[in-house]
């Protein structure tokens, strides 16, 4: 069974269409990954739809892939 973070991250590698391992667990979502507001909004219906539970969650207090993965496990 795929771990919960490396589901996130192929799931983010298909939103930016990048290789997982192009994204590093400290890379700022917004700063290194250059996602917009739009981006973080669509990548969380992304995740939503994977099965991951986006109750309460909001984006703009994630800054890394490791702050979603605390958030999202």
């Amino acid at each position: 069974m795929e771990k919960t973070s490396e589901k996130i991250r192929k799931i983010l590698a298909d939103f930016l269409g990048v290789e997982t391992g192009d994204i590093s667990e400290d890379d700022l979502l917004t700063e290194d990954l250059h996602m917009t507001a739009i981006d973080l909004t669509d990548f969380s219906e992304m995740l939503k739809t994977a099965g991951f539970d986006t109750t309460g969650l909001n984006m703009a207090e994630v800054e890394t892939l490791a702050d979603l993965y605390e958030k999202l496990v």
